[in-house]
């Protein structure tokens, strides 16, 4: 009896531990600013956004990370289009490279800098809510210029 009770614990707790595995694999990781927990975003020798991968994570997509420039000072410019249906946005974000802040408008028209998000130096805006939700919306984003950020979407 103790090895059949012996036994079942191991399958149990072997089978937790891979439900957990799986569990954590489906999770997007996203990376805050410097001083932040839980982890800074990190860049190479030469200023190039470094991106993890996750195994298992949207569906095996990988984000690719695309540098702009804020072409004219306070003059929204496109980011991310809306997906065209079926399509859906697992994920996206950006990052503020530049030494002023930066303001991301959430639609395709009607962009004001007082309806926009601000993205302070050096921080990034994720397109996921609290909830899991990510915005489906276009995104545009304005600036002063030549100040730079990354943007990134699956």
């Amino acid at each position: 009896m103790k090895k059949l009770r012996r036994h079942l614990f191991l399958a149990a707790g072997i089978l937790a531990a891979s439900l957990y595995f799986a569990q954590a694999q489906s999770q997007v990781i996203q990376c805050q600013p410097s001083g932040s927990v839980p982890a800074p975003c990190n860049t190479d020798a030469s200023g190039t956004l470094e991106v993890t991968t996750v195994p298992g994570a949207s569906s095996g997509v990988t984000a690719a990370p695309v540098a702009g420039t804020i072409a004219v000072t306070n003059t929204f410019q496109a980011l991310l289009a809306a997906p065209v249906s079926p399509a859906i946005r697992k994920g996206c974000g950006v990052q503020n490279q530049g030494s002023a802040n930066m303001f991301v408008y959430i639609g395709a028209s009607g962009q004001s800098l007082i309806k926009s998000l601000i993205i302070p130096p050096l921080s990034t805006y994720s397109c996921s809510n609290l909830a899991g939700q990510v915005e489906q919306s276009a995104l545009q984003i304005t600036g002063t210029n030549p100040d730079t950020y990354v943007v990134w979407s699956e």
